[in-house]
């Protein structure tokens, strides 16, 4: 999005593909000069790989506003989801997708499962951090083995009241 598209009103997050790929992309760089200058006639084309590499990770982001999503690729035009057609967010692998209503889907490049909090601050809670809220919800509880391997999740109180009728019962 150019400064020029940038609505003051409508404040936007905006989520990258992971600068670390760039060191992948120089070390697939001194590979690929090494690979070709083993048989260049063959093999001259092998060096683009890496830029390739490096115009994805520059190009590619998604932008979060209140309007909705917009996600921008390398190699084809950006895609936008308004919030009014957004159902929800899903992982296939490594990839992050929006869905919308009439089966549409749209791959979110920059955006991981380490991106869930930011996600849900940035879209003023359209998409919830489940992430975040379970270690809360678990930070609550005790696990407990039992005899047989068997792990059960209790709170902390009922864990209190088991420990108080266990030493209750050997007296």
């Amino acid at each position: 999005m150019s400064m020029s598209d940038h609505n003051p009103d409508s404040p936007e997050t905006i989520f990258r593909v992971d600068r670390a790929h760039l060191l992948a992309a120089i070390f697939m760089a001194a590979l690929a000069l090494l690979i070709s200058g083993a048989a260049f006639t063959y093999l001259f084309w092998v060096p683009f790989l890496p830029l390739v590499m490096i115009y994805y990770v520059l190009r590619s982001r998604t932008v979060i506003t209140t309007d909705g999503i917009t996600a921008y690729y390398a190699f084809k035009r950006p895609a936008t989801m308004p919030w009014a057609e957004f159902t929800g967010l899903g992982f296939q692998g490594s990839r992050a997708l929006a869905f919308g209503s009439r089966n549409k889907k749209m791959r979110l490049p920059g955006i991981s499962f380490n991106s869930l909090p930011k996600l849900e601050k940035a879209s003023f809670g359209r998409i919830p951090d489940v992430i975040t809220k379970a270690h809360q919800a678990a930070d609550d509880q005790v696990v407990i083995i039992n005899k047989d391997g068997h792990q059960v999740l209790i709170s902390k109180d009922e864990y209190d009241a088991r420990i108080h009728s266990d030493t209750a019962d050997n007296d």
